[in-house]
């Protein structure tokens, strides 16, 4: 398990009224403002070649940004942020300014390490924070990382948390032979790859920029010499790729092959080609095994890169400080954006009744009535025969007392797979608890804001839900499943439920019924660690 590193930043920023209604900004003392305090979750070991630690922050600092949401401006623009103080953790803006809130307007705030240009002419990140997005060419030998937080003054506490995130692909290039008894030597190792990538700060999606050339980079080969029939490792770097899919890359392997007969030496040459798809935000790694009249032979792993044991399998997410340390999804399952839907699940259910073409809804075979007790899976037909969790035999065929949904019926973890699973009643008690919950409409949608006071925020669409074969309360209400059952009434589980008035996450309904899903992972929470 990664180490982590907590950097609180206590009087980088303060908090007050500005008449000018933007972020303001003054060198030397606070005016009598409330300072800021914005805390930075960074890994204490970067993926980088070399490792990262404190000191990288101390002496190179990282770009930090900030957008009034309200008013589309930016306010403060790819200023350089170090830490001052390694026991505290205490960080100041480079030439001592302090900037202020802009009264009560949301704010978006943005981070790159390391540090970025907001001209392409120069370096190799780019941000843009009026358009949300960073955009960077990976050195090959030094990762890059980005976070990202929103909020307002009045819902904050005047508290900020960035979460870094990996947005380069690391690629760690490995190498054997088919017979140890042949000297395979490798001359050349060539990787063509995308240049250039994009990375959205509020939905965490890492695209390659389309209409760039390709980079060629050439591979530092082993240094051992001759390779065995055991794969070792002999170079790491990082490059620009697709979060989502992948990149397709070409990989180029030219080696030579000594043989001694007869006391001669022969020696033959080699140059073969494969193509590797590898993934953004993961450390791909890519084994090649090395023949003599056959095809390369080309393995490739894309791990999961996280801090904490985390597989978020390139889905969004947020950490919003909670005392659990869950961290929650940014969109509903079978959604790619925060205000769309997604789809609609029966509890216990991994997979939808329908399909949606142009608005129209069909039903799948068996479910011609939709989501009713004649259709679901757990049961035979009515809410008095539950054939799996189930704590009181007057509502089922077993008594197996589970309460909590079992990795094979969570929608989240048979959609999302890596560590995503279905919120417990607990988390949903938890996230209503430790946030600030506002009735908005964003991009169009209606629905709630939950906003942490380190700043950061989820969106929840009322979505409505799913009653046989009808969508109600659509854009009116949310519901939300939790993975657990409502004890002694097994034929119904545990939900959230808001609408614009009120929000109640100790809800229940049947459990046939269709209802969005959000998905969460657990996430363990550090002390300071330098």
């Amino acid at each position: 398990m990664k180490k982590a590193l907590f950097v609180a930043f206590a009087s980088a920023i303060a908090l007050g009224s500005c008449t000018n209604n933007e972020i303001d900004s003054t060198t030397g003392g606070t005016h009598g403002l409330i300072p800021i305090n914005i805390s930075t979750y960074v890994p204490r070991e970067t993926r980088m070649a070399s490792s990262t630690d404190i000191w990288n922050l101390v002496n190179e600092g990282f770009t930090f940004a900030a957008m009034n949401d309200a008013s589309g401006r930016s306010h403060i623009g790819s200023t350089t942020f170090k830490v001052i103080d390694t026991d505290t953790g205490e960080c100041a803006e480079e030439d001592g300014t302090q900037f202020f809130w802009p009264g009560d307007s949301a704010v978006s705030f943005y981070a790159v390490y390391p540090t970025a240009s907001d001209d392409e002419a120069s370096g190799r990140t780019w941000l843009y924070a009026a358009n949300d997005s960073l955009v960077f060419t990976p050195d090959s030998y030094e990762d890059i990382l980005a976070a990202y937080a929103s909020g307002k003054a009045s819902t904050t506490d005047g508290n900020v948390q960035l979460t870094f995130k990996h947005v380069s692909a690391k690629v760690a290039l490995a190498a054997c032979c088919d017979n140890a008894d042949y000297n395979y030597v490798l001359t050349s190792v060539k990787l063509t790859v995308p240049s250039m990538a994009s990375y959205k700060f509020s939905t965490q999606k890492i695209s390659v920029v389309p209409g760039v050339d390709s980079l060629v980079y050439d591979a530092v080969l082993p240094y051992f010499g001759a390779l065995s029939e055991t794969a070792v490792g002999f170079d790491t770097a990082f490059f620009a790729a697709d979060g989502t899919a992948g990149s397709t890359c070409r990989l180029d392997v030219s080696y030579k092959i000594t043989i001694t007969i007869g006391g001669s030496e022969i020696e033959r040459t080699y140059t073969k080609s494969a193509t590797v798809n590898i993934i953004a935000g993961y450390e791909n790694t890519v084994s090649m095994k090395l023949a003599g009249d056959t095809p390369l032979s080309i393995n490739v792993v894309a791990n999961g890169w996280t801090d904490e044991g985390i597989d978020a399998n390139d889905h969004g997410y947020v950490d919003l400080g909670l005392p659990s340390g869950t961290l929650w999804a940014t969109c509903n399952v079978g959604a790619s954006e925060p205000e769309e839907y997604g789809d609609y699940f029966a509890w216990a259910e991994t997979e939808i009744h329908y399909t949606v073409s142009d608005a129209d809804t069909t039903w799948l075979t068996g479910y011609s009535s939709g989501y009713s007790w004649t259709g679901y899976k757990y049961c035979q037909g009515s809410n008095s025969t539950m054939t799996k969790y189930c704590d009181n035999v007057s509502y089922g065929t077993v008594a197996d007392n589970k309460l909590v949904l079992e990795a094979e019926d969570d929608a989240a973890t048979a959609n999302w797979g890596g560590s995503w699973r279905m919120p417990t009643k607990a988390e949903w008690q938890e996230l209503n608890d430790n946030t600030t919950s506002e009735w908005i409409t964003q991009n169009g949608i209606d629905g709630r804001i939950f906003t942490a006071p380190n700043g950061n925020s989820i969106f929840l669409p009322a979505a409505g839900y799913r009653f046989t074969t009808s969508l109600l309360w659509e854009g009116t209400s949310g519901y939300y499943w939790s993975s657990s059952l409502q004890e002694n009434r097994p034929y119904r589980a545990m939900l959230m439920l808001f609408d614009a008035e009120e929000v109640d996450p100790g809800n229940s309904m049947s459990r046939y019924d269709g209802l969005s899903i959000r998905p969460v992972m657990s996430h363990e929470s550090h002390n300071a660690d330098f």
